[in-house]
């Protein structure tokens, strides 16, 4: 159908047939209805026309209208072709305006119809003026300015006229838009009934049947039309999934192939393929890249006047850390709290190099370091001495020393730097200011400019690096014997200004490497492992086993005492706690390392390999949190708020994960010596209840919440049982109560109701939907030929429904669970052999996670083979599409579409296992009480691809994109 808007010419005159005869001829003033009278035309001629009618079977004609659309001057005659279309016409229609009335051509058309025939007929359409009939006079109204003189006299009863001035404001706009709406076909039909000697309801009934049959075409084209782009759009987007689905899985794939080589890419691959589609595969590749990067800060790959090789790195205060390149000569100090560079520092090379300098390394910066308070930072530059920057006032340069090397001390107050003494110095002078084995030292007052050499010490000794005592009184220098390679402590007392006797000297075991900033510790490097050694009286404080095969490459140590970070050869940083004899792998380069740096307070640690620099945090993980509360508890529970209640020995405590301290907490008496065993949130966590012990005595408390207070209490006894084990609490507002003889249902006032046989286990979803009682465990097989589990839903008085049974043959369930949508039954299951007769077990057949449907007591699914044996428990999504495991020597991701384990993250326990898990009702954060405290667990992907996208700054960039994705011209945003 076609929507016209605006004017639809009509024929020109001569367009005419002069054989042709006419319905209708439309006298009108041209500078009137100009625009009218063509949109009315059009209209005469489509109502009605096309119809069948019923009675003679055949289509109603189109009306024949005759218009002349000249402009004729006003002396002229009629033109023979309007006289023609006059004598030829049955109707003559007058568009009655002032204008027709003043005009000469409707007047003459009017008298001409009238000398040649009186009797046709003449129709009036009024489109402006006055148009009125005086009943006595038998004519038109004195007063009627819209009526021609020839029409006067000519009627002889009042006619019948159609008002159209009423679209007159319409009709300036778009005429034959406002004649086609309703108003507009009423008057139409009006004029087109005499014409077709019908009456107009009849023409008025046809219209409307046109409209809805035009309409009724429409709206079937329409939805057509929908359907078909809707169809259209399925399949180019089962198209686009596809291709997205490949695309995931092949930058997946890449991901992890790029691991060894470069650990930035590979996480950015894996960014940008879950971003590109959230597969198992994607989120798999996330999750090694989590637990690669786990204790990383931020990671860059920088570049120093074109150059990726990085030489010397520092670590200062306030998240502050600094690092060089080599064959350049600038220092950036970054700020890693924003991520940002704070200042670039500039070291410019001298033109005038002395004979024999200038070769490679020359003007390297090959030693950094931070005063303690952080303001300022010294650097060593290869044949250009020491440099200083003041970085509280922007980063301005300051005092100079062409005589200092790349080994230097500086005191707590920046008063001071002590250095090795000897310089080389040939013929023409000094060839390059660093020491070469001396054994004196050299002390410098920036401040003042003075430089004093101290006495050498033997010379068979050299003076390999130096650091300010504790207290800043004594300047400890640590050498070594050139012929037997044995190391010795030597002080030099700053107030005395001489040496120490050899009396007092350290022998030092093994090969020290490195000092504590504050001059306390040296950390030594002995066999396969590292030891803290006291530089007061030589002490051992503390040692920890290097990793295996472990190529020390720099060692380093903090002033805690107890924190020691080594770089190893092959590329790997390990955290090494002397005092408990632990490590943590911090990260693995690509490539050897080139330089390590560690705070003065042990947080965090820079290290570089020739491409790549990463800061990194010993103490924290990005996996976890880990809570400052909780460390006694023994079970941990989440409500609907995302509130954690922990059972901590005699109390009960509310926690909000986000703060330190709780929100809501029983108080001291009403524990009276209970232990805590178990504990349910109500489903709208308005209240909580609790099982406790006291000696042998177990009780059922219920807790109001806001403040926490107990409302009832039953003991076991009155349950009919002599143990408590576990509680749920259903949607009807009644509790079940795991006890020794099975399960016991109490009432929300806490009056027991009916009994449930079990052994020992129930499962209900967070909201009380359902609930799953283990019936038989199978434990006792072949006695028991298979395990029952039973689920039953609540009713609104507390009734239960009949149970959907659901059994495994020769099995024992170990472990139930209910996804936190209700959806799934999650069975920990043993399967075992027999022997040949049949009578009894022979070991396990297979063990892993089974999924059942609680509705329909029908198995969905089976996780088995790699589920960890020691698993402590495991945290389940909404739909149970993905469980968690954690054990104590991992935890393991599986995902149940697809075999096997989805990935494995490294344990985090130094010693103990996890007591308890606790998963939110989301699925995406869990609770895990050890021995060593609470940590809280985000597995939020979401959570992972903001953290590694803050890891490596960004997703691909444009180039890496197009190098892997050849075929895509757009980048996705990935982060």
């Amino acid at each position: 159908m076609r929507w016209r808007v605006g004017l639809r010419r009509s024929e020109r005159p001569e367009d005419h047939d002069d054989h042709e005869h006419y319905d209708a001829f439309i006298s009108y003033a041209n500078k009137a209805d100009r625009r009218l009278a063509p949109s009315l035309r059009g209209r005469l001629r489509s109502v009605g026309a096309g119809v069948i009618r019923v009675r003679r079977r055949r289509k109603r004609p189109q009306l024949r209208v005759y218009l002349d659309q000249r402009s004729l001057p006003a002396t002229r005659e009629l033109p023979d072709e309007v006289k023609r279309a006059l004598d030829r016409s049955r109707y003559l229609i007058l568009l009655a305006s002032p204008e027709a009335a003043t005009q000469p051509w409707p007047n003459q058309e009017i008298e001409w119809w009238r000398e040649h025939d009186a009797s046709r007929h003449i129709l009036i359409a009024q489109t402006g003026g006055q148009l009125a009939w005086d009943a006595e006079a038998g004519d038109f109204h004195v007063g009627s300015n819209a009526v021609p003189p020839a029409l006067k006299g000519f009627y002889k009863k009042e006619p019948k006229w159609v008002d159209l001035r009423r679209f007159k404001r319409r009709w300036r706009l778009h005429p034959a838009l406002a004649l086609r709406w309703w108003s507009g076909r009423v008057a139409v039909c009006q004029l087109a009934a005499p014409l077709y000697g019908e009456r107009p309801e009849v023409l008025l009934r046809e219209e409307r049947w046109r409209r809805r049959g035009k309409l009724t075409v429409a709206f079937g084209l329409v939805l057509a039309l929908t359907w078909s782009l809707l169809a259209w759009g399925e399949a180019r987007s089962d198209a686009n999934a596809q291709e997205r689905l490949k695309l995931a899985e092949a930058l997946s794939k890449r991901s992890t192939e790029e691991v060894v080589e470069d650990p930035v890419l590979a996480a950015r691959l894996a960014v940008a393929a879950y971003a590109m589609e959230p597969t198992p595969e994607s989120t798999t590749a996330m999750i090694q890249r989590m637990d690669q990067m786990r204790h990383v800060q931020l990671i860059r790959d920088h570049q120093v006047d074109g150059t990726v090789s990085f030489i010397a790195t520092a670590v200062g205060p306030d998240n502050l850390f600094a690092f060089s390149g080599r064959g350049g000569s600038t220092i950036e100090v970054w700020d890693a709290a924003p991520s940002r560079r704070a200042y670039l520092l500039t070291a410019p090379v001298s033109e005038d190099a002395p004979p024999g300098a200038g070769g490679e390394g020359w003007g390297d910066i090959d030693q950094l370091v931070f005063s303690l308070d952080g303001q300022w930072l010294f650097a060593s530059q290869v044949g250009h001495g020491m440099r200083s920057w003041n970085l509280a006032e922007g980063g301005r340069e300051g005092p100079r020393n062409d005589r200092i090397g790349s080994t230097f001390a500086i005191a707590s107050d920046t008063s001071l730097i002590a250095a090795p003494g000897g310089i080389d110095t040939g013929d023409e002078g000094p060839v390059l200011a660093e020491p070469v084995g001396g054994n004196g030292l050299e002390l410098w007052d920036p401040e003042r400019g003075s430089v004093t050499t101290t006495p050498p010490l033997d010379p068979r000794l050299r003076i390999d690096d130096v650091v300010f005592s504790a207290d800043g009184r004594r300047v400890l220098a640590l050498a070594t014997n050139i012929d037997s390679d044995r190391a010795t402590l030597r002080a030099w007392d700053l107030r005395r200004r001489q040496w120490l006797p050899k009396s007092e000297a350290i022998a030092l075991p093994g090969t020290p490497t490195a000092f504590s900033p504050d001059g306390s510790r040296i950390a030594a490097v002995r066999d396969t492992r590292v030891e803290f050694v006291d530089t007061r009286n030589g002490s051992s404080h503390g040692r920890a086993s290097l990793p295996a095969e472990c190529d020390v490459y720099d060692l380093k140590a903090a002033a805690d005492g107890r924190t020691a970070v080594v770089g190893c050869a092959d590329g790997r940083v390990f955290a090494l706690d002397l005092r408990s004899g632990s490590r943590t792998e911090l990260f693995r380069h690509a490539k050897s390392i080139r330089a390590l740096a560690i705070g003065s307070d042990g947080r965090q640690v820079l290290s570089t390999d020739e491409q790549q620099l990463a800061l990194t945090t010993p103490g924290h993980d990005n996996r976890f949190r880990r809570l400052s509360w909780g460390a006694s508890a023994s079970q941990a529970e989440w409500d609907d708020a995302g509130r954690l209640g922990v059972l901590e020995q005699d109390r009960i405590a509310v926690y909000d994960p986000k703060r330190l301290k709780p929100v809501d907490r029983s108080s001291p008496g009403d524990g009276r010596g209970t232990d805590w065993m178990d504990l349910a949130f109500s489903p709208d966590g308005h209240s909580l209840t609790t099982i406790g012990v006291s000696g042998d005595a177990y009780r059922l408390v219920h807790w109001r919440r806001d403040p926490l207070t107990p409302v009832w209490q039953t003991t076991a006894d009155r349950l009919g049982a002599r143990e408590l084990y576990s509680v749920a609490a259903l949607s009807s507002g009644t509790l079940a109560v795991v006890t020794d003889n099975g399960v016991r249902l109490v009432s929300r006032d806490g009056r027991p109701g009916s009994f449930l046989k079990g052994e020992g286990m129930l499962a209900a979803d967070p909201y009380g939907r359902r609930l799953a009682t283990l019936t038989v465990s199978g434990y006792e097989a072949p006695r028991t030929p298979e395990a029952l589990v039973e689920v039953r839903q609540p009713g609104e008085k507390g009734q239960l429904s009949a149970p959907v049974r659901l059994r495994l043959p020769d099995a024992f369930v170990e472990g139930i669970a209910m996804s936190p949508d209700g959806s799934t039954l999650i069975l920990s299951v043993v399967h075992w052999k027999f022997t040949a007769d049949g009578t009894k077990r022979d070991g396990e057949k297979s063990r892993g996670m089974e999924l059942w449907d609680p509705r329909t007591g029908q198995r969905k699914s089976v996780v088995r083979g790699n589920w960890p044996a020691s698993s402590q428990g495991w945290v389940a999504d909404g739909a149970a599409t993905r469980l968690v495991s954690f054990a104590p020597e991992s935890v393991t991701f599986h995902y149940v579409d697809r075999g096997g384990p989805a990935a494995t993250w490294t344990s985090p326990w130094e010693s103990g296992t996890p007591l308890a898990v606790a998963g939110s009702r989301s699925g995406d954060q869990a609770a895990v009480i050890t021995s060593e405290g609470t940590t809280l667990w985000d597995l939020n992907p979401e959570h992972w691809r903001t953290a590694l996208c803050r890891m490596v700054d960004g997703g691909l960039t444009a180039r890496e994109w197009q190098e892997f994705t050849p075929r895509r011209s757009e980048l996705p945003e990935s982060c």
